[in-house]
């Protein structure tokens, strides 16, 4: 108070969490003439020089003071982008002939959201307004609403919130700008949303351009309230030079990019990377050369590259072929038979992964190769049948891996003409005695438990009385802690 001695207000009033306002009230002592007394307010935020008000004090029995605004109140201290309040303005006493025009301000980010006036009828204390729709804002802001009208103290404020609307997600940002990830690992990018996410969530879509190397999921949402998430980049192993690809996230009409960088392991093994078949069309009984391939030299021991046909009865080829160490390549014959018609046959190879390629096998006769010389059939291996065809592998697949003491199950396929089975299971691809296990059995299938925690190879092949058909394609499995 600028005169302590007339009007008193009390040191300081507190304002609850959650208010923007107080009321409190003002002690006065008697005076002999009308005295205005100033009174300066504020907080510690803006160093205790809030706008000045003042009251007047007049002697008892003085005629009362002209109408002065008295008060400014809104329906509600808050409002969401693109809503109203209604205000309300009151008189100290009824407003004089001609109406009490009361004066506003008030605006965000410049743009005006009050009338410039409000006329109060002569006679009446009080009339509302209602303030222009809030603009839209990304984040809350805080508009200094404020009314003047008269001489004496006719000064009133309100502080109202403007909150952003709820709608649809609209994407910000996303980031890192770029990763740099070894293939066969993942990484994390981030997504952020201009404002939190409404009700039920926020989706943002993604994509790549590369997807046979980069992997993201579909969409990624964004809980109600919140305004960013993480998701997971995913990568295929990749050989040679590094590759990479862009990673798109779109959101409410906004598309935002990073790219993802994929190099090669230094520490792999090499992947399996082609396969060619020369020359790629043969008459019946004629042998073609197949050839795989590998992105980098074979470790020292080398590779074993399992190898299937999809048509035993037309063309054949070895179970392994086994790339030397520091080789990239290595290759193998196929053995063809005599067709009645021309036969597209598929050589499938595996490894870390599958790669195919395609014989025609062509009628006709084939050309004439020398006999070679009879030799002893050894007793182990029974002349196979006219007719008997291989059985299809069925599982487990190719390079499967089990824990020690799992009951496996080995299946393959049925062979016309076929009255039992032999299975040969053996820690060798080219299974020299002794066998681990070579078992004769009546249906198409074998169940044990008891094989060695070890790598192995097994094959089957049907049988009829005393003879027998060609063994199987060889495929690889791994029994480990």
């Amino acid at each position: 108070s600028s005169d302590p001695n007339i009007v008193r207000p009390p040191a300081t009033v507190f304002i609850p969490a959650g208010a923007t306002d107080v009321d409190f009230a003002i002690p006065t002592s008697a005076v002999a003439v009308a005295t205005r007394v100033i009174i300066e307010t504020g907080t510690d935020i803006d160093g205790y020089r809030a706008p000045q008000t003042w009251l007047t004090v007049t002697p008892l029995g003085s005629p009362p003071p002209p109408p002065s605004l008295s008060s400014l109140t809104l329906s509600s201290s808050t409002a969401l982008s693109g809503s109203t309040v209604t205000g309300t303005l009151r008189l100290t006493s009824p407003a004089p002939a001609g109406g009490a025009v009361v004066r506003l301000q008030g605006s965000m980010e410049g743009q005006v959201i009050v009338p410039q006036s409000v006329t109060i009828p002569a006679g009446s204390i009080s009339a509302t307004f209602t303030t222009t729709p809030a603009p839209e804002t990304p984040f809350s802001r805080w508009v200094f609403i404020q009314g003047s009208y008269g001489t004496s103290g006719g000064l009133q404020a309100r502080i109202l919130e403007i909150d952003p609307a709820p709608g649809p997600a609209t994407l910000l940002a996303m980031g890192p700008a770029s990763q740099d990830l070894i293939g066969g690992n993942s990484g994390r990018a981030s997504v952020a949303l201009v404002i939190p996410a409404p009700a039920g969530g926020g989706t943002v879509s993604l994509t790549t351009d590369n997807p046979s190397v980069i992997h993201v999921p579909a969409s990624v949402t964004i809980p109600a309230g919140n305004s960013a998430t993480s998701f997971t980049i995913g990568t295929s192993p990749v050989s040679g030079l590094p590759t990479g690809g862009n990673v798109f996230a779109s959101a409410g009409g906004v598309t935002k990019s990073i790219f993802v960088n994929v190099s090669a392991d230094p520490n792999a093994p090499p992947l399996l990377q082609s396969m060619t078949i020369t020359p790629t069309s043969v008459r019946g009984g004629t042998n073609a050369t197949g050839t795989v391939f590998l992105s980098a030299p074979a470790p020292a021991g080398g590779i074993s590259v399992t190898l299937a046909t999809s048509n035993a009865n037309v063309a054949r080829a070895p179970g392994i072929v086994s790339v030397p160490g520091g080789q990239t390549s290595a290759s193998f014959t196929i053995t063809t038979f005599a067709v009645g018609n021309n036969t597209l046959v598929t050589i499938t190879a595996f490894f870390d992964t599958t790669t195919s390629a395609n014989l025609t096998v062509t009628a006709g006769a084939p050309p004439p190769s020398p006999t070679p010389p009879a030799s002893p059939t050894p007793p182990s291996s029974p002349t196979p049948t006219p007719g008997l065809g291989a059985p299809s592998l069925i599982s487990p697949a190719v390079d499967a891996r089990f824990a020690p003491g799992t009951n496996i199950t080995f299946d393959w396929s049925n062979v016309a003409g076929a009255t039992s089975y032999t299975i040969q299971i053996d820690d060798q691809d080219s299974f020299s005695s002794p066998l681990i296990l070579n078992q004769t059995v009546t249906p198409s299938q074998l169940s044990t438990s008891t094989l060695p925690t070890l790598r192995m190879w097994w094959r089957v092949r049907a049988n009829n009385g005393g003879s027998s058909g060609p063994w199987s394609a060889v495929r690889r499995f791994e029994i480990r802690n």
